[in-house]
């Protein structure tokens, strides 16, 4: 993953070529409006926008892997070589936040509010430690809170106390005072936890590689497995409440949980798309209106559960790896160097 200077500089130039060829004619083909906007370019709109996702500037070309936000305006996004953005004009721009010296990834990131939040990841950029951060000054600055034995890949927070974490080997780590005291789950699990989601204080999931779907009903102290589904690996789990949550993984697979039905796990697949799709996030806002992302700049939205799904255009290549929606029409997608859209459905109401 690392390499030296100058073939890092070569290989993001190489691999952001598209990327920024397309920035040139979303942006650079619009009308000027010099006369009636004091010189400034006109900004792409739902009106003459020609995808339902269109990107969002920054100069962090590293491989973005988790966003999050807390209304429509501040938000924050991390990734590769410690990379940590923050927006409190919806994305408008997107700063580096400062972070202290030390090297590794950032891989997930959650909020409590515009001020206190978490991040997990890896030190040094290996697979052999990691790490969780706290940030009480909006992003910036995050202090190393707890060190692990493997990566952690995900982290969650219900409230300023209660939060957990989940990586790699199995380790699953939970705190009820904001992260003064970290405490290892009682498992013995081996497979690598991809994510992690609380629906209270004492029920949540969790799911990994290898297909395993597992659930703690005390507030993470203990894990059981719950459901398994052979040949798949997840990368995502998302609860809209204790009855109602969706998961996916590999081999173009969703997973719908109703915890009011005989069959509590339910698996279907987009059928537009190859046995081979990988997706990478899926997020729902209430038990209609969900999304999913995955390789080669693809996302699709459901309206009816998941039912039916309708592939949305970002004309991107480029892999992409998190989402989080703010409502029908607001939400941000990260994904590999640097790519960063927001939503501008062109049906929007």
């Amino acid at each position: 993953m690392f390499h030296s200077s100058r073939r890092k500089l070569l290989s993001r130039f190489q691999n952001n070529l598209f990327a920024f060829i397309l920035l040139l004619i979303y942006y650079g083909c619009q009308t000027d409006n010099s006369m009636n906007n004091g010189g400034n370019i006109q900004i792409i709109t739902p009106e003459n926008n020609p995808f339902d996702w269109t990107f969002q500037y920054t100069e962090a070309f590293v491989n973005l892997t988790d966003v999050y936000f807390i209304d429509n305006m501040k938000g924050w996004i991390v990734g590769d070589e410690n990379t940590l953005l923050s927006t409190t004009m919806g994305g408008n721009t997107w700063p580096q936040a400062p972070v202290n010296s030390f090297d590794g990834n950032f891989r997930s990131v959650t909020m409590v509010n515009e001020n206190v939040g978490w991040i997990s990841g890896d030190m040094n950029g290996n697979t052999l430690n990691g790490n969780i951060y706290l940030s009480s000054n909006g992003g910036s600055y995050p202090e190393s809170q707890k060190l692990s034995d493997y990566p952690l890949n995900a982290i969650f927070c219900l409230n300023e106390s209660l939060v957990w974490s989940g990586g790699d080997n199995g380790q699953l780590l939970y705190s009820d005072n904001g992260g003064q005291n970290w405490i290892e789950s009682s498992t013995d699990f081996d497979f690598s936890i991809t994510d992690i989601h609380f629906v209270d204080e004492n029920e949540g999931y969790a799911v990994s590689e290898q297909g395993n779907i597992i659930r703690s009903t005390d507030g993470g102290i203990n894990w059981d497995l719950s459901y398994v589904i052979s040949e798949i690996d997840l990368t995502s789990i998302h609860f809209i409440d204790a009855s109602k949550g969706w998961a996916c993984g590999s081999r173009n697979t969703i997973l719908e949980f109703d915890g009011n039905a005989e069959m509590k796990w339910v698996s279907m697949r987009i059928e537009n798309e190859p046995l081979g799709f990988v997706w990478n996030d899926i997020f729902f806002l209430d038990e209609d209106f969900g999304w999913v992302v995955g390789p080669a700049g693809t996302v699709y939205k459901t309206e009816d559960g998941g039912n039916t799904w309708l592939k949305e255009s970002t004309g991107l290549i480029n892999d992409l790896n998190a989402i989080h929606m703010i409502s029908n029409n607001t939400g941000w997608i990260v994904g590999e160097e640097g790519i960063i859209l927001t939503y501008t459905p062109r049906n929007k109401d």
